[in-house]
């Protein structure tokens, strides 16, 4: 037999319906009041492709300053006296990768036996 719980999921269903009707009757209420809450004020100057960064901290930014390295495909590098694999090696190896499917020791033996 189930036992009937303390306080019942209706009870705070209820709760959490008058908590967020509470919330927004306050935010109403406050909107309506016209009470001043006081927020910061934003500084909009437009035209200005500037951002200034008033009030920081920050000794070694890089905002505004252009990249020194430049950008170099990279080649994966292959051990000394081997050559990359070609299309048709790679192939095969996905092919026992799928056929392996999802079997980490499976898998591990397509690895061991494409590798040279």
């Amino acid at each position: 037999m189930r036992q009937d719980p303390i306080i019942s999921g209706g009870w705070i269903k209820a709760a959490l319906v008058v908590l967020v009707a509470g919330g927004l009757g306050i935010g109403a209420y406050l909107l309506a009041s016209g009470v001043d809450v006081n927020l910061p004020d934003l500084d909009l100057e437009t035209g200005t492709d500037v951002t200034r960064l008033n009030d920081t901290t920050l000794e070694d930014t890089t905002i505004g300053t252009p990249p020194t390295a430049t950008n170099t495909i990279r080649t994966p590098a292959t051990p000394p006296g081997t050559s990359p694999p070609t299309i048709q090696e790679l192939q095969q190896l996905n092919r026992c990768i799928e056929a392996a499917g999802g079997d980490i020791d499976r898998v591990t033996a397509c690895f061991d036996r494409f590798t040279p």
